[in-house]
């Protein structure tokens, strides 16, 4: 029976476990990664990081010679492959060797590119999933779908840009990405808690005007660019005569439930499909996230759809959820201007 390697951040693997049927785990290969029994298939799993198949364990010394065992594995298990379909090769190594994982990564392809396979390692229908711990290496092919994320172990990674304001942009750049949210180019987005105006940063490179709402003042890059207001006062202050907008935006450092009502306020300033993207901070009691998660959600759905609700590689002790407005959800206390 073909087993499974699960991924989840440490404090949330328990929950990730839980999404999947409680599968039996075998063995802790690192903090918040464990090879475990098949587990039940889930469709919207929020702490699931990453998942994959481990058809074959190979013994492994963490030495030179590693490189040729894993591809001769991997000549033998050609036929698993769906050769008309692209592939990539993602290799994660959770122990000292001799190598890296791009000679893994190129030793590997070479072996599936000589049966016929094209290589893509952006946009690849299938993945060949090497995971290298103690004593013992992984192979799994699945479709790409199936791993939760397109990337090894759900680790997207982001390059550091030059005016680049904080690491929370790569929180909006993942949401982006993951949720596949649509921005166009000329579109008003409404930032809930912006400063110092990383996600600001975001929408603008997206070509999106931006209202960014703060008492505290942005970083002078973002004040200069004049396709940006600031307006200097709550949320709730903006509320009384807010804009129309397209795209509402919310990582304000608050309560889970008082994020969300201020998102569900802030719905009725988005016009008809307008989209959200906000953050749920977590408490430190990792027993106390899934009903902070409910509750929120019980706030949410009156005025949004919840498209996804994701525990990104870039989240710590939060959630990020993407929201399309509902066409029928109103504030009890609605603002006649917004």
């Amino acid at each position: 029976m073909t087993r499974f390697i699960v991924t989840a951040q440490p404090r949330a693997l328990s929950l990730a476990l839980a999404e999947i049927g409680s599968p039996r785990v075998i063995r802790t290969l690192e903090s918040g990664i464990v090879l475990c029994e098949r587990p039940e298939r889930t469709e919207r799993p929020v702490f699931v990081r990453h998942i994959c198949p481990a058809d074959l364990e190979i013994p492994v010394a963490g030495e030179a010679r590693d490189i040729e065992v894993l591809a001769g594995a991997m000549r033998r298990e050609l036929h698993r492959l769906v050769i008309r379909d692209s592939f990539s090769v993602q290799t994660r190594i959770l122990c000292h060797t001799a190598y890296k994982r791009f000679d893994v990564n190129m030793a590997l392809a070479r072996e599936v590119e000589a049966a016929g396979a094209r290589l893509d390692v952006r946009t690849p229908r299938q993945v060949v999933s090497v995971t290298l711990a103690e004593g013992t290496g992984y192979i799994g092919i699945s479709d790409t779908i199936d791993n939760i994320s397109d990337w090894a172990g759900g680790a997207r990674r982001y390059k550091w840009e030059n005016g680049q304001i904080s690491r929370a942009e790569f929180k909006l750049l993942e949401a982006l990405e993951v949720f596949r949210a649509p921005l166009a180019d000329g579109q008003r987005a409404l930032d809930l808690g912006a400063s110092p105006g990383g996600w600001t940063r975001v929408l603008r490179r997206h070509g999106l005007y931006v209202t960014a709402v703060d008492p505290a003042a942005l970083d002078p890059r973002i004040v200069r660019d004049t396709r940006v207001t600031h307006f200097r006062g709550t949320a709730q202050a903006y509320f009384a005569a807010p804009k129309r907008f397209d795209v509402l935006v919310n990582d304000m450092k608050m309560d889970s439930d008082g994020s969300a009502r201020l998102t569900a306020e802030g719905a009725r300033c988005l016009s008809h499909g307008g989209r959200a993207i906000m953050t749920l901070k977590l408490p430190d009691n990792t027993n106390e996230w899934l009903p902070r998660i409910q509750q929120a959600k019980a706030i949410l759905q009156d005025y949004y759809k919840i498209a996804g609700m994701r525990q990104l590689f870039h989240n710590r002790n939060e959630v990020t959820v993407y929201l399309h407005k509902s066409p029928v959800g109103l504030p009890t206390h609605p603002h006649p201007s917004c």
